[in-house]
């Protein structure tokens, strides 16, 4: 039931400096083709399900996993994990619940399965698609805490990392190895 540790780790590839690199942006072109509108994946991807409210009882349990001081449901911080940097309009999600480590994230995935309430991930909230907008509520899973650089192997350009280390962070520590972390996704 439990996911494993490197569930929450993100191993990426690194490049020497010096590497001449395509644009992530022309990459993403190239490979796949994207629908215009939303609508296209509501009527040919979406199922009806029956959601569950968030209640006081819900939100209860969310602290006893995390603990009181990792759970908001005040208006501020749920507006603020409301948007991303795109376009769309503020959509609130229920609470927010920061996680700090593997099995918070774990626990809340599996109460929120459990409940049939949505989970949305949040990172650093840069995205530019909308993707952290709780259309329809639920729980927002802050990841920003869970911000540390578990392993670097420079032999095989790789790194893993917790989902919260942001990419300047990350640069930072690999300044003085000879390899950065060359694209931004966003």
């Amino acid at each position: 039931d439990r996911v494993p540790a490197e569930g929450c780790k993100l191993s990426i590839c690194l490049a020497p400096i010096s590497a001449n690199m395509l644009s992530p942006r022309h990459v993403f072109r190239c490979l796949i083709k994207v629908p215009k509108t939303v609508d296209f994946f509501l009527r040919n991807y979406s199922v009806p399900v029956k959601q569950a409210k968030v209640t006081s009882t819900f939100v209860g349990a969310l602290k006893g996993i995390v603990g009181d001081h990792n759970v908001s449901t005040t208006d501020a911080v749920r507006e603020q994990h409301g948007h991303d940097e795109s376009h769309h309009d503020v959509s609130l999600p229920d609470v927010v619940v920061f996680a700090e480590s593997v099995d918070h994230v774990s626990q809340v995935a599996k109460l929120c399965n459990d409940n049939i309430v949505p989970l949305i991930p949040f990172g650093s909230g840069t995205g530019l698609e909308g993707g952290v907008n709780a259309l329809v509520g639920g729980v927002c899973l802050d990841l920003s805490k869970m911000n540390q650089i578990v392993e670097l192997n420079s032999e095989d350009f790789d790194c893993t990392v917790q989902p919260g280390v942001m990419r300047i962070a990350l640069n930072t520590y690999l300044r003085d190895t000879g390899l950065w972390f060359p694209i931004d996704p966003g």
